[in-house]
């Protein structure tokens, strides 16, 4: 009978040792786990702040430029001679990721994260995903303008009516440009606080 009791509370103990055992492993897997996420989220959000920040350098140009397609515009529409070989027409164009997002969305990484932090990736990568579409937004305007001036050779042929039509593409790429250095403002706003959480 001492021999079944000493053979419990082994078995106990050993079992208790394993469970432990066990636990510390886990514990130690999710602070691995937690420890990747936190560094690969943050890594792809300083590399597209830097994406905006290229972008928010390029925005004053093209709005010059792009103004200055309006002026020309304005004259062919008054039925005078213009020369649109010298105009310049263009966009830069920003390549954001979510990659890191969205595998610890799928492997269930972000669990391992606390909740604040979780709160402040995700406005980050919300704004991210807002701004890119406004990016695809102003390129169809872009592209709408481009398809009444193309580099600046189709401006002289262009009747009144169609100068007139291809100012407002003008104008609403102008307004686009405009809110995409708004928007800009609020995604490395909302990067900046997602990369100040530790």
């Amino acid at each position: 009978m001492k021999s079944f009791w000493i053979n419990v509370l082994g078995s106990f103990f050993g079992l208790a040792f394993m469970l432990a055992a066990v636990g510390g492993a886990v514990a130690h897997h999710r602070r691995q786990v937690r420890t990747m996420a936190e560094a690969g989220l943050r890594r792809e959000i300083r590399e597209n702040n830097d994406g905006v920040q290229e972008l928010r350098g390029s925005i004053p140009t093209e709005m010059k430029n792009i103004s200055d397609v309006a002026k020309l515009l304005k004259e062919r529409e008054a039925g005078h001679p213009v020369d649109g070989h010298a105009m310049q027409i263009g966009l830069e164009v920003m390549s954001l990721t979510d990659a890191n997002w969205r595998a610890a969305s799928a492997t269930s990484a972000l669990e391992s994260l606390d909740y604040g932090s979780v709160e402040r990736f995700s406005a980050a990568y919300f704004e991210q995903a807002r701004l890119a579409q406004l990016q695809v937004t102003t390129l169809d305007s872009m592209m709408a303008l481009s398809s009444y001036v193309g580099h600046g050779d189709q401006l002289e042929s262009l009747t009144p009516e169609q100068a007139r039509a291809a100012e407002i593409q003008a104008r609403l790429l102008l307004a686009h440009l405009r809110m995409m250095s708004r928007m800009s403002d609020g995604v490395q706003g909302a990067y900046k606080d997602a990369l100040a959480g530790a």
